[in-house]
C-alpha cells in the first residue's frame, strides 16, 4: 500500500491536512500504558491505493464527540474528510479543532473489494484489498518482536496457505486472528495487506482484518 501525501489535500498551515477517504477501521478507547490518558486509532483509505493511519490522545477522558462519527462511517462506509489534522514528522493526530465533513468521493472503497488471488500475486507494489478464499494449511505460532517506543515486544503470528478458484498464496496471520480464521474453512477476508519481499507477493492481516 503506498505511503504518500499526494492524495492529501494542504490547508494553510504546512503542518495541517485535510485528508479525504473512507473508514477501514476505528479502535476502542484505550488508556494508555504509562499514563492516566486515552487514545484511540483511526485507519483511512483515501484515493490511489493511499492510506494513513490517525491518533487521537485524550486527556484523562475516555470520550470523544468523533469517535461514534467515525465508527457510523465506518459501518456505512460515506466519504468523509477530516479537517485540521496536524502532521508533525511521520505521525497524524487529530486536534480539538478537527472537523468530520461528509464527502462524495469519486472512487469505491479498495479495502472491502474482492480481488482474484491470481491478479495479486502479479502487483508490483503493496496495496490493502479482499479475498474469498478457502484456508487448507495453518501452521505452528512463530514468535516475532516489534518495536513500540523503547519496548521490545514479542508477538505471535501463523503462516497460511489460502486459495480461491484462480490461485493459492500465503497468508501471514497475526495472534489477534488466530481464533477467527480456521483450517479447511472458507471466508471472505476483509482489509487485508499485499506484502512485496524479494519480488515475492503475500498476504498479511492488520489490526483492521475482518
Amino acid at each position: 500500500m503506498k505511503r504518500h501525501n499526494s492524495a492529501l489535500t494542504t490547508t494553510n498551515e504546512s503542518n495541517f491536512i485535510s485528508p479525504q477517504g473512507y473508514v477501514i477501521g476505528v479502535t476502542s478507547i484505550t488508556k494508555n500504558e504509562n499514563n492516566s490518558n486515552f487514545h484511540y486509532k483511526l485507519t483511512m483509505e483515501g484515493p490511489n491505493d493511499t492510506i494513513i493511519t490517525v491518533l487521537r490522545y485524550l486527556l484523562q477522558s475516555n470520550t470523544c464527540r468523533l469517535h461514534s462519527l467515525l465508527t457510523t462511517h465506518h459501518i456505512n462506509q460515506e466519504g468523509i474528510e477530516l479537517s485540521c489534522i496536524e502532521f508533525i514528522g511521520r505521525s497524524y493526530m487529530i486536534t480539538n479543532d478537527t472537523q468530520l465533513i461528509e464527502k462524495n468521493l469519486t472512487y469505491e472503497p479498495q479495502w472491502r473489494a474482492t480481488e482474484h488471488i491470481v491478479n495479486l500475486k502479479t502487483l508490483a507494489e503493496e496495496r490493502i484489498c479482499s479475498v474469498e478464499c478457502k484456508v487448507f494449511q495453518i501452521g505452528e505460532p512463530q514468535p516475532y518482536v516489534i518495536t513500540s517506543g523503547y519496548k521490545r515486544i514479542q508477538k505471535l503470528r501463523k503462516e497460511a496457505i489460502i486459495a480461491d478458484q484462480t490461485f493459492t498464496i500465503a497468508l501471514n496471520i497475526h495472534d489477534i486472528h488466530f481464533n477467527s480464521i480456521e483450517l479447511d474453512q472458507s471466508y471472505k477476508i476483509n482489509a487485508i495487506k499485499t506484502r512485496l519481499f524479494k519480488d515475492m507477493i503475500s498476504l498479511s492481516t492488520i489490526a483492521e482484518t475482518t
